[in-house]
């Protein structure tokens, strides 16, 4: 294993040297870079514990004021001679490095400051507009990604929403925010009784709908469905069950395809039926029901439908969808069963490519892998061909 030891680089030193490293992007620059680390290489070795780490030249002395290259990872140590993390800025330019040293690419939480960064290939920091896994992000001059509410940029104002993406083809209240984020009023939600909307009920609507894929909303204008809320109306049914009584606050009309609420708390289940109709998961013929049914048997915070419902396929599927756009129950199916979120996220046709983890999918490493990420998470003392060699991370 070669260690390359590169004397306080530059942005163009440091991507001239990674390009070097990507087969079919090698340029004359680049293999001169790559010619002067190789030049430089020394096999020296980690000394530290907890975040002090070191890198201790043949020589004896600590590097300093360098990057480091080591086992496809990028590390930098400061004046002082150790390990950086977190963020910071080198020369013109800022970067964020991980709990173990590991310079970040692609997305990075801060856990002490809870921010949210993004680093190109370069480990470069976003500033200003981002447009990763479809969806468009902000991030301020600090390089911290803007989240929970309106922004002007540019003389337009935009909403984001606390996973911090841009809303568009997407609900803001009962507005409706198209494409490019910006208004359009031919969507907006029907308001169905004399009472407007509170700031209260507006808010609710944002948050169901915040996480609701903006390719199915959009599909649901475009076959066109209408939204409607029902101001003046308590709930469409309140059957007796096992549980007591149920009250029911919408109703899906495939027919004249219109969905109907009177709650916006349960506005992501009514959304969910809609996509149980436009995926065929209406009824149980793609067996979803037994792995649905075993997940609420091992959750202990996901909340099962009365039994009274138990043939309404729909609603089933429509509650599985609510759980779905929420952080915390993806987790815990996240946790408790894998296959049934692979089998929602290949329904609703979902990628991870390029998207902002949840925050509990940071400590699992098999889906980090499937990112391509887990190499830059887990550091030297993560890879068994170097267990003998303490690192960071370890």
């Amino acid at each position: 294993m070669k260690i390359h030891v590169l004397p306080r680089p530059a942005r163009t030193l440091l991507l001239g040297v990674c390009l070097a490293l990507i087969p079919g992007m090698r340029t004359g620059f680049a293999q001169a870079q790559e010619a002067a680390a190789v030049s430089a290489s020394a096999a020296g070795h980690w000394v530290g514990d907890g975040e002090d780490w070191q890198y201790i030249q043949p020589d004896g002395a600590p590097l300093e004021r360098s990057w480091l290259h080591d086992n496809g990872l990028w590390y930098y140590f400061g004046s002082d001679g150790y390990m950086k993390i977190g963020k910071h800025k080198i020369d013109s330019h800022t970067y964020f490095f991980r709990e173990n040293g590991a310079m970040a690419v692609g997305w990075a939480y801060d856990y002490e400051e809870d921010v949210w960064y993004h680093a190109g290939e370069d480990g470069r920091l976003a500033k200003g507009w981002l447009l990763a896994g479809d969806a468009w992000y902000w991030f301020n001059s600090s390089c911290e990604m803007y989240h929970g509410g309106e922004r002007m940029v540019s003389g337009h104002k935009y909403y984001f929403f606390e996973n911090g993406q841009m809303a568009a083809d997407q609900y803001v209240g009962t507005g409706y925010y198209d494409e490019n984020g910006l208004r359009d009023r031919r969507y907006d939600m029907t308001i169905q009784g004399k009472r407007r909307p509170d700031k209260d009920e507006q808010e609710r609507i944002t948050k169901a709908l915040a996480e609701a894929p903006r390719e199915w909303i959009r599909a649901f204008h475009e076959s066109g469905w209408e939204m409607m809320f029902y101001t003046d109306k308590k709930y469409f049914s309140a059957p007796r069950t096992d549980q007591g009584i149920f009250y029911v606050y919408h109703k899906t009309d495939t027919h004249y395809r219109k969905l109907k609420f009177t709650n916006p708390d349960t506005l992501a289940m009514a959304f969910g039926e809609y996509v149980a109709w436009a995926t065929g998961n209406d009824g149980d013929a793609n067996g979803f029901m037994a792995d649905y049914g075993q997940y609420l048997a091992q959750s202990s915070i996901a909340q099962p439908l009365p039994s009274y419902f138990d043939g309404n396929i729909s609603m089933q599927f429509g509650r599985l969808f609510e759980s779905f756009c929420s952080e915390e129950l993806r987790a815990d199916m996240r946790r408790n069963s894998p296959d049934l979120l692979r089998y929602l996220e290949q329904t609703l046709k979902i990628t991870r490519e390029g998207r902002k983890p949840d925050l509990d999918e940071l400590e699992y490493e098999d889906f980090l892998d499937e990112w391509g990420a887990g190499s830059e998470i887990r550091g030297p003392a993560g890879d068994e061909s170097l267990m003998e060699k303490q690192g960071p991370g370890e």
